[in-house]
């Protein structure tokens, strides 16, 4: 199928790091920082809140 699809005009095989910023994953201006509170991602690396077991904190977008 993967053929027939690049068969089209104007349509070619995505890097890894396009397939990760289209999948979600984390791109190159973006890292995380575990251990953290609520009010130090969101107040002083203005990130975003993840939470779970690990207390996660994601800084950058793509």
């Amino acid at each position: 199928m993967k053929t027939s699809i690049l068969n089209l005009a104007g349509v070619r095989t995505l890097s890894k790091m396009e397939q990760k910023k289209v999948n979600g994953g984390t791109c190159e201006n973006m890292y995380f920082i575990h251990n953290t509170t609520q009010y130090q991602c969101e107040n002083e690396e203005f990130g975003v809140w993840l939470g779970g077991s690990t207390n996660t904190c994601r800084v950058g977008s793509c």
